[in-house]
């Protein structure tokens, strides 16, 4: 049965679908179906006999933005399918605080095989409505189920429409939250945990959206690191074969933490720092500073900013701000740097970031070596921080690095 060839039949199915409300919703699956243009949805309204259909009706005629996210149909030869009208949002969820939660808790009820994920929050009217509860329904059953479904979760936040951004940044987030303590007595649940960001990654990029699936890892990796490693300087060697490419910056950037941390004195140089890193990246551990001197822990809050300007300076040599973008990956758990290719170029950026975040002083010295090499993107991210260190920058810290995930 077709609304736009058969509106007549169109409004006998829908007419029979029991009390108005019922109606309400079964006229709205049938507008979703089709490709029924508002114009010629507002030939039907007057057809309907209950106000309530007739009125939901004249909403889609005259909001012709709801039309927008539709399904299409495609490719050689696509017709219009068969629709069944989904269930009714009856509303009875004491403890849900609103109808789009409320909907999600109903359509996780009654999740399981033969179920498509979240087909219960088809039964909400409007779109914003439909991803709202797919939003909460992702959310609520990580919640629930922890790790295990996180391939559910993210084919089901990729379907929120406008809100899939929103609700895939929660999901790294509550994944990143769920990392088991960093110890060898859990690496049966650290194999879990890195299938599970695999799970994240191979979903999203089924969708065809690699870029997004690099930036959702990164989140997790960057959030999950900074917890494991935020105030200890170790890191199980039995549990560093487990973590992926993907981990290595993230990894790098604690480590150049506690590295700096132990051994910033005003005298070190920069080589030896290095070498000092690079054979903690493959111990999994920094050596202790001189007499025992402890690390310090790596902070929730940073001053100055983990942050730098988006443009570069007059005379620079440094790239474009779109190429500048492309390398932009989380740091530590919140703000962004700038990622190298190169293993060497990346540990100094890694060094130079921390060293002015904990001894602004005793990094001068540093920041100098780093600007004198050849790299382009090391001198660009040393003269920002020199800027910053010599008062040429604004008061709270250097500016903002492009975030890879904002349009």
């Amino acid at each position: 049965m077709a609304l736009r060839t058969d509106p007549a039949s169109a409004r006998r199915v829908v007419e029979g679908m029991g009390d108005e409300t019922t109606q309400a919703v079964a006229l709205t699956a049938l507008v979703y179906g089709s490709d029924v243009s508002p114009d010629e949805l507002s030939e039907l309204c007057p057809m309907f006999s209950h106000q309530v259909v007739v009125e939901r009706c004249e909403r889609y005629h005259t909001r012709r933005h709801l039309f927008d996210s539709r399904p299409r149909a495609s490719g050689p030869g696509a017709s219009e399918p068969e629709h069944t009208p989904p269930p009714t949002c009856d509303g009875s969820c004491p403890l849900a605080t609103e109808p789009a939660q409320c909907n999600a808790y109903q359509a996780l009820d009654v999740r399981g095989e033969g179920v498509p994920p979240a087909q219960g929050c088809d039964c909400a009217s409007l779109p914003l409505e439909r991803m709202e509860c797919r939003f909460w329904y992702a959310e609520t059953l990580v919640e629930r189920t922890g790790i295990l479904d996180v391939a559910e979760a993210a084919a089901v936040c990729l379907d929120a429409g406008s809100l899939a951004q929103d609700c895939l940044h929660h999901l790294a987030a509550a994944l990143a939250k769920s990392v088991p303590a960093p110890d060898p007595s859990a690496f049966e649940d650290w194999e879990l945990f890195v299938s599970a960001v695999g799970q994240l990654d191979g979903t999203v990029r089924e969708r065809g959206d690699g870029q997004r699936a690099e930036i959702l890892t990164g989140i997790v990796w960057s959030d999950t690191i900074h917890r494991s490693l935020g105030d200890r300087a170790d890191f199980p060697v039995e549990l560093l074969g487990l973590l992926p490419a993907g981990a290595t910056p993230h990894l790098r950037a604690a480590l150049a933490w506690h590295t700096v941390a132990v051994g910033l004195d005003g005298s070190d140089d920069l080589q030896r720092l290095v070498a000092i890193l690079e054979q903690a990246e493959v111990s999994g551990s920094v050596p202790d500073g001189p007499e025992g001197q402890a690390t310090t822990r790596i902070p929730t809050m940073y001053r100055p900013e983990l942050y730098h300007e988006t443009q570069p300076r007059p005379g620079s040599d440094s790239e474009n701000l779109r190429e500048r973008r492309q390398q932009s990956i989380p740091y530590l758990g919140m703000g962004h740097r700038i990622r190298s290719p190169e293993a060497v170029t990346d540990r100094i950026i890694c060094l130079i970031e921390a060293a002015v975040r904990i001894d602004p002083e005793a990094a001068t010295p540093l920041l100098q070596a780093a600007g004198a090499r050849s790299e382009p993107e090391l001198r660009w991210v040393a003269s920002q921080l020199g800027a910053w260190l010599a008062g040429e920058g604004p008061a709270d810290g250097p500016r903002a690095l492009p975030n890879p995930s904002s349009p």
